[in-house]
């Protein structure tokens, strides 16, 4: 009888997306900290893939960046999640915007993560973030261009966030990405998410062992283990 041998281990991922952010260290950054820089106008192609609908920025400029750990990011691309896939407080999101730079010096990736709920009252003008999905649904149908403003997407609070360094979320799974995670969530009204959840709608990668990192916040709420 053949004696087969067995399988060769699957190499462990110390370091992976998304995570279930629970009792944050805060942190002052200092001049490590996030700051966004995004001008008024893009203009992207959307798209839709194994991400879901998505947008790529159609030139990549100094103007569009980040700045982290004083290092910059320039925006490349953003995408939605449906439901979302960090939890927060033991909360799961009804969906997670990740806005994707990239550092044009080593090629390293910083995404900013933005939560979304839908407990917003339907008002009677539709809400800008849910016309502006609709728009790329379309935009994603014709291939034509699409001018947006990724100011946005920020919450009421952009300086109050998470930090900590993880992987890609979808296939490969590549670590050696920076994650900072939106504080406050945006809210649109439970109706109007409804109508566009299909766009985005797939399973949510549970959230990955920590494996001794350290997830730092730049507020003090609850969840701080630092006076």
């Amino acid at each position: 009888m053949k004696i087969q041998n067995a399988p060769p281990p699957i190499p462990s991922l110390p370091q992976q997306s998304p995570i279930a952010i629970q009792d944050p260290i805060y942190a002052d950054f200092g001049d490590r900290k996030l700051d966004i820089d995004w001008s008024s106008s893009l203009e992207g192609h959307a798209h839709k893939d194994s991400h879901g609908l998505g947008i790529d920025v159609v030139e990549q400029a100094a103007d569009h960046q980040i700045q982290l750990d004083r290092k910059n990011f320039q925006l490349q691309s953003f995408h939605f999640h449906s439901p979302g896939e960090h939890w927060v407080h033991g909360k799961q999101h009804d969906m997670e915007l990740h806005l994707v730079h990239k550092n044009p010096e080593n090629g390293q990736l910083a995404v900013v993560g933005v939560l979304i709920d839908g407990d917003a009252p339907r008002e009677q003008q539709p809400d800008p973030l849910c016309k502006f999905l609709k728009d790329v649904d379309l935009a994603s149908e014709s291939g034509q261009p699409i001018q947006f403003d990724p100011k946005m997407f920020l919450p009421d609070d952009p300086e109050q966030y998470y930090r900590y360094e993880g992987s890609l979320t979808t296939a490969p799974y590549d670590s050696n990405v920076s994650w900072v995670i939106m504080n406050k969530p945006l809210s649109v009204s439970q109706e109007e998410l409804a109508e566009l959840t299909h766009l985005f709608e797939k399973p949510a990668r549970e959230p990955q062992q920590l494996n001794r990192r350290y997830v730092l916040s730049s507020f003090k709420d609850e969840g701080n283990l630092a006076p």
